[in-house]
């Protein structure tokens, strides 16, 4: 039995690119850490023979789900518990993070900072979407949203969402709205973390109220965790970033060691992905 999980669900070819170096980056600093990756579909072709890490996959996951925008981001929270029975806590996060060197294991970090021992996270941005058709009103009131890649929790609070993760299962399979949305769930950018924030407060839970804190009130470091590679995507993301010094340094040596650079070119099968981690080196070298 692994004490702490950290879990993550991957949808398109594509995507499992980033699974090497995803996986590399926590063994090597967390090597007690159970590593579990969720596909909807299978395992592409020239991964199968290779060694991807230490980690469990599951493959064929949620089969039959219409895909819309944000659908396989929701389907993370809803794996089904037994996945889990042998994790005292699970961490939620996206499949392109490059983990970095921290002052604190984040396991540990985000256990320290547990709301009654169910669950620690970050509030989502209260500013009002770019683009009006998402829902014209903000991140507040319905829309309040719980950040889906940095979500930790206890066996507690799967027994807690039970009755809600079932109905977002079924719901997220027909193309039935979200309460009074006027369209089917999961069709619009960020609702993973809207529905994350439904469940937890249908559920009777707290969720965090201001942003950068943790529910009990201690500071929270949203790139605490380390680099998001998929930020290298939005072109208005790139001109605003700001890693930390302790990433850059961290990454410098990563990107040096022979065992980082088997993964980095396994990642780098993928068009989208060898341009993303074009441009982290070019910020981070």
């Amino acid at each position: 039995m692994s004490k702490f999980c950290i879990s993550t669900l991957v949808y398109g070819d594509e995507f499992q690119r980033f699974i090497p170096i995803f996986t590399h980056s926590i063994n090597r600093l967390w090597p007690d850490v159970e590593v579990k990756v969720f596909i909807m579909g299978e395992l592409v072709d020239d991964f199968r023979d290779e060694c991807l890490g230490d980690l469990t996959i599951y493959q064929n996951m949620f089969p039959d789900y219409p895909i819309r925008e944000s659908t396989p981001n929701a389907l993370r929270f809803l794996v089904p518990e037994e996945h889990f029975e042998n994790n005292e806590y699970v961490f939620f996060t996206d499949v392109d993070m490059l983990f970095c060197a921290t002052p604190r294991p984040l396991c540990e970090y985000y256990l320290e900072n547990i709301w009654t021992d169910i669950h620690s996270g970050l509030r989502g941005p209260l500013k009002k979407p770019n683009r009006p058709e998402i829902n014209g009103v903000g991140w507040k009131g319905k829309y309040r949203r719980i950040c889906g890649g940095n979500f930790f929790c206890s066996k507690k609070w799967f027994e807690l969402t039970r009755k809600q993760r079932k109905h977002y299962r079924s719901l997220l399979k027909s193309d039935y709205p979200d309460g009074d949305e006027g369209r089917p769930a999961a069709a619009y950018r960020e609702y993973d973390e809207v529905m994350l924030h439904r469940i937890n407060f249908r559920s009777g839970l707290e969720s965090p109220k201001v942003k950068k804190q943790f529910v009990t009130g201690g500071k929270i470091d949203p790139i605490y965790r380390g680099i998001h590679i998929g930020d290298f995507k939005f072109p208005h993301r790139v001109k605003k970033m700001n890693m930390l010094p302790r990433h850059t340094t961290y990454y410098r040596k990563l990107r040096n060691s022979q065992e980082y650079q088997k993964y980095y070119e396994l990642a780098s099968r993928g068009k989208f992905v060898r341009d993303w981690m074009a441009e982290l080196d070019k910020q981070a070298l």
